[in-house]
């Protein structure tokens, strides 16, 4: 099982069968690394390290990067894998790629609960992933009767917590304006 938290940082482990035909391998590691955006596509840089039992008994070490090609909502993994048990070694290498779960297309929506109190904004805000995972934040904040704009704060707690955003809306709907901020390891953009 692995984790992404709201930092972008990943942790867990993970179970995988490794078969070449001449070894086959029963791998149990722990997965640690972090997801960014590089050249506008998201990218998860990870590294495993653990022992395998099979065909032989061993350590295991590994890395992989994962890549959203978000033209057709696919996963696609690079992935290395060192098997070392006394005197053997074995390394492989793959390229694999399968489709984001259904519903997942990057996709969010932030809902607020605001109070103006003297232009003095407070209040809450939940952000809800594509796949359902949401996050909710403290908001402070200014409006400002003269341009309409409000500047808002929106500071993580729970899950959220070390995320936060700024955003400025304009006019009475809050139509947003600015976003900045990171979730996951990654910017939001305005939908």
């Amino acid at each position: 099982m692995i984790t992404n938290a709201a930092s972008g940082k990943i942790t867990g482990t993970q179970t995988e069968i490794i078969n070449d035909g001449s070894l086959v391998a029963n791998v149990h590691s722990i997965v640690t690394g972090k997801i960014s955006v590089r050249a506008g596509e998201t990218v998860a840089s990870l590294k495993s390290s653990g022992t395998f039992s099979g065909s032989f008994t061993g350590t295991a070490r590994g890395k992989s990067t994962e890549t959203v090609v978000s033209s057709n909502l696919t996963i696609v993994a690079n992935v290395s894998e060192s098997l070392s048990a006394r005197g053997h070694n074995k390394k492989f290498s793959a390229t694999t790629s399968a489709p984001l779960p259904a519903g997942m297309d990057g996709d969010w929506q932030l809902d607020t609960d605001i109070t103006n109190a003297v232009n003095k904004l407070s209040g809450t805000g939940t952000l809800t992933l594509s796949n359902g995972r949401d996050f909710t934040y403290q908001i402070t904040g200014n409006y400002s009767t003269r341009t309409e704009d409000a500047k808002l704060r929106l500071k993580g707690e729970g899950a959220a917590l070390g995320t936060g955003f700024s955003l400025t809306t304009q006019d009475t709907n809050m139509d947003l304006t600015v976003l900045k901020g990171k979730v996951l390891g990654q910017k939001p953009t305005v939908p």
